[in-house]
């Protein structure tokens, strides 16, 4: 569907391909709040029969389905955005604590200085530092109120606030850039709060990891079948008896592993609880194809939801 459409137009084109619509208002206006691209090209391709040419559904799929699944997706991603700022929240608290700490008699901005860093990574280093002084002058230059505070009374930026300005993604490269025995001292006290013995090699691929997801959640991007890049984490007792055997690490499900790293055991034993009812209410709209075949795009187990 190249050339434009009026909605009685992609309507007529989802009747013609098989599709059932019990309500043409309803579906009109979904489409008209949410466009077609989003909704039928984002989930349809579970309900495309296979082999079909032209494109063809296959038997008993409803538009409410595929709406659903729409509906399904943007749920997941409030709420793992909803996880993922908790845990951005509680590792920028922790790697400022610790850097401040190791350089309590440096210079107040220690966080610019290239010599506070591992000096095995050099290039890295120089890249951050660049892009935290870009961060910096942004902020100023946008009159950010906590940011100028500090800026004209004291002529200089504390980590502990300058931190709660950068990325995510900012803020992995920055830990991927500390002396080891920063790293080290984060992991111990990230350990502590997840009760999950960490490594800084486990931290960082799981910053990774949780970055790609986040910068995929925010920018509206569909994640239920989220695949990450290729990963060294692996499953522990922890996760193992909260996820089941999570054969494919790399899958949205494989992911929430990563979760447990950061956040208390009992707060991810919640947000376990949450996702499981959170898939279980969604199959309730599903009728026309097996749940199996999404939670295979998931990377769920079945025995995960019994």
């Amino acid at each position: 569907m190249l050339d434009y459409k009026t909605y009685d137009e992609q309507i007529n084109i989802l009747l013609n391909r098989g599709m059932i619509i019990f309500d043409v208002d309803a579906a009109k206006e979904a489409l008209m709040r949410h466009n077609y691209y989003n909704i039928i090209n984002g989930y349809k391709d579970l309900f495309i029969l296979k082999g079909s040419n032209p494109e063809k559904y296959i038997l008993g799929t409803t538009f409410d389905e595929i709406y659903a699944m729409h509906q399904f997706d943007k749920t997941l991603r409030h709420d793992l955005s909803h996880y993922l700022t908790l845990i951005e929240r509680t590792f920028k608290s922790v790697l400022a604590h610790k850097f401040a700490y190791a350089n309590q008699n440096n210079a107040i901005d220690f966080y610019l200085d290239i010599a506070n860093y591992n000096p095995r990574r050099t290039v890295q280093t120089s890249q951050l530092i660049t892009k935290l002084s870009d961060e910096l002058d942004y902020a100023i230059s946008k009159s950010n109120p906590m940011i100028l505070h500090y800026k004209s009374k004291y002529n200089f930026v504390p980590i502990w606030v300058f931190i709660n300005i950068i990325s995510f993604g900012t803020l992995s490269k920055m830990y991927e850039c500390l002396p080891s025995k920063v790293r080290d001292s984060i992991a111990v006290e990230i350990s502590q709060i997840s009760g999950v013995k960490l490594f800084p090699d486990t931290i960082q691929n799981a910053l990774s990891v949780l970055v790609f997801l986040r910068n995929k959640c925010a920018h509206d991007q569909r994640i239920y079948d989220f695949n990450t890049f290729p990963t060294n984490i692996k499953p522990n007792s922890f996760t193992i008896r909260h996820l089941g055997n999570v054969t494919n690490i790399q899958s949205l499900f494989g992911t929430l592993s990563c979760f447990s790293f950061f956040i208390k055991p009992l707060e991810f034993s919640r947000f376990i609880k949450n996702f499981k009812n959170t898939v279980k209410e969604f199959f309730t709209y599903i009728h026309s194809i097996p749940n199996q075949s999404i939670l295979d795009k998931m990377g769920v187990p079945q025995s995960f939801l019994s």
